[in-house]
């Protein structure tokens, strides 16, 4: 009798994750958890300034992807997740299924 051998899945980070991984929704939904909530900073870039010495846009933003963070709920410490219509959900409203 032969057994199968997880799979990896290689991710952005260059870590692979063994296969079947789990997935998270919407406590009592199919609404499926999508990502995290991240604050990235950056800069957008002026083509210069008006009379009024306000900023005028180049339509370009340079973003400083060494400053990402996952944004927390203050009460918990824990991510704050984004469902699959873009809503904010706690880390209370989730449950995970699968694998």
């Amino acid at each position: 009798m032969t057994t199968a051998t997880p799979s990896l899945a290689p991710t952005h980070d260059g870590l692979e994750h063994v296969l079947p991984l789990k997935q998270a929704y919407v406590k009592g939904t199919d609404l499926r958890i999508v990502g995290t909530l991240e604050q990235i900073p950056g800069c957008a870039c002026v083509a210069g300034f008006d009379h009024h010495d306000q900023p005028v846009y180049s339509g370009n933003t340079e973003v400083w992807w060494n400053g990402q963070r996952t944004e927390t709920d203050p009460c918990n410490d824990q991510p704050i997740y984004v469902d699959q219509n873009l809503e904010t959900r706690g880390a209370n409203e989730i449950e995970f299924r699968g694998a």
